[in-house]
């Protein structure tokens, strides 16, 4: 036995509302690998201020190019490049949070127009 699946007209408002949820999930996705960056170089600058704990002085790498620096310098530089990415990772985990507002509306909306005829699941 097979179901007859009725078909759904697609307006212009629905196909804009299917590319808008298609641009905010690359954005989702993006803003994620970002903060998974942002994790990482957080994790290697919380190992650089162990090594800097135990050392007089200290390579600190600027861009391309390595500083030599004693090692309260180079606390301070490490500390205010963490306090750096941690507003910055917060300010991606706000707009991810407001993406996924604006997902689920859109979700709910084609939903429930097309039922099972559309899947927006990742």
């Amino acid at each position: 036995m097979s179901k007859k699946v009725e078909e759904v007209e697609v307006s212009r408002e629905d196909q804009d509302c299917i590319n808008t949820f298609g641009k905010l999930n690359i954005r989702f996705h993006e803003l994620e690998a970002q903060i998974k960056n942002y994790n990482t170089e957080l994790d290697n600058l919380e190992s650089s201020m162990d090594e800097v704990l135990i050392l007089d002085d200290v390579l600190y790498k600027i861009a391309d190019s390595f500083l030599a620096v004693d090692a309260e310098l180079a606390e301070q530089l490490i500390e205010q490049k963490t306090e750096k990415l941690k507003k910055e990772k917060e300010e991606k985990k706000e707009e991810i949070n407001k993406i996924e507002e604006e997902m689920n509306k859109l979700k709910k909306t084609l939903y429930k127009k097309f039922g099972n005829q559309i899947n927006l699941e990742n």
